[in-house]
C-alpha cells in the first residue's frame, strides 16, 4: 500500500491486526486512531488494507439485495462478489454497467467520495 492511494479519513490495518482511521500522512510515515481515539504513528511497512468483506460492508450501510447475489448501496451501487478474482464488482442499479471492482475498505470509501462528495459512514 502506498501514500498515493491513502486519503485522511481511510480506515487501514496496522500489521494486520488493529483497524485504524487515518488522519494524517508524510512521506515516511502515516498517522491513525482507533476507535478509543488512541494514536498511532507508523511507517508505511505496517500498513496493510481492510479487505472488503461482506461483514464490513454491512458497517458502512450496505443491504443484503434479495433481488441478486450481492450487496446494495444507498446510491443504488451494486455490489457482486467475483469469486475467480476475488474482488468486488460494483455496478450501477439493479441490472446496470459495471463500474470498477474493489477489493480493500478504503477504496470504497474513495469510490463514495469521488462519486459523491462525502465521506463513507462505518459503523466499526
Amino acid at each position: 500500500m502506498i501514500a498515493q492511494h491513502l486519503r485522511i479519513g481511510n480506515w487501514v490495518s496496522l500489521s494486520g491486526s488493529r483497524i485504524l482511521k487515518v488522519y494524517e500522512i508524510n512521506k515516511d510515515c502515516f498517522y491513525a486512531q482507533d476507535e478509543d481515539e488512541s494514536s498511532f504513528k507508523s511507517s508505511w511497512a505496517d500498513l496493510h488494507p481492510v479487505p472488503l468483506s461482506e461483514e464490513i460492508l454491512l458497517k458502512c450501510g450496505c443491504e443484503i439485495s434479495p433481488l441478486s447475489i450481492g450487496i446494495k448501496y444507498k446510491y443504488l451501487y451494486r455490489l457482486v462478489w467475483d469469486d475467480e478474482f476475488k474482488y468486488w464488482d460494483i455496478l450501477l442499479g439493479e441490472y446496470g454497467n459495471f463500474l470498477t471492482r474493489i477489493r480493500y475498505l478504503h477504496e470504497w470509501q474513495n469510490f463514495i467520495h469521488i462519486m459523491h462528495g462525502e465521506e463513507l459512514e462505518i459503523n466499526l
